[in-house]
């Protein structure tokens, strides 16, 4: 989540500012280019790195979805879906220790990332 924040946060930020620029640009009465919706899947990195704990993942989750709501006022009102993390303990692939722990990290983070989603949302119904 962290390196989402870094990387993709700032350039989603641009791609906004620019279409919206281009926009501005063309005296068409034609509809506004804009991002309907934000896609956010992440935390299987997470759960795989065992040094990864599940307070800092809801800390970069929330802190993820606070820099796409606060830093550009356009994209406030703009659609953020938040997918879930697959189950870890019904992947076919995992041996049996192995798809156990990984379940188990998996639903402590699934857990954290429900809070911080219901969190941000109870503040911007405020």
């Amino acid at each position: 989540a962290r390196e989402i924040e870094e990387e993709m946060v700032p350039y989603l930020h641009r791609v906004q500012d620019s279409l919206l620029q281009d926009d501005d640009d063309d005296d068409s009465e034609e509809q506004h280019t804009m991002i309907h919706a934000i896609v956010l899947l992440c935390g299987v990195n997470n759960v795989l790195d065992m040094n990864s704990t599940a307070s800092s993942f809801y800390s970069d989750v929330h802190s993820l979805i606070r820099s796409i709501r606060n830093n550009n006022p356009r994209l406030s009102s703009t659609p953020l879906i938040v997918l879930g993390l697959p189950d870890f303990s019904k992947l076919p692939f995992l041996p049996w220790p192995l798809a156990f722990v990984l379940g188990y990290r998996g639903r402590m983070m699934q857990t954290m990332l429900e809070k911080a989603v219901r969190e941000v949302q109870l503040k911007e119904r405020e």
